[in-house]
């Protein structure tokens, strides 16, 4: 349930990958949340529109494992 909302999501699909998200959006498989970078151009071409909310969406954070056998690569570090 979303705090304060009363709003229960159950979603579906879920997808990890922004173009893939971008990609059902376009085609009618409901709403999702990206990086509005990532869409900036679908934006600007009326593929996609952005909802604007009122509620502030929480940070969200990162975290990365790695293998202690494999040195980590450029990008990594």
């Amino acid at each position: 349930m979303v705090k304060d909302s009363n709003i229960t999501l159950k979603p579906n699909i879920e997808l990890a990958s922004h173009s893939l998200v971008s990609e059902f959006v376009k085609i009618g498989f409901g709403i999702g949340y990206v990086t509005r970078d990532y869409i900036k151009d679908a934006i600007i071409n009326k593929e996609l529109f952005e909802l604007k909310l009122n509620e502030k969406i929480p940070n969200r954070y990162i975290g990365i494992a790695l293998s202690k056998n494999d040195i980590p690569s450029f990008s990594t570090r």
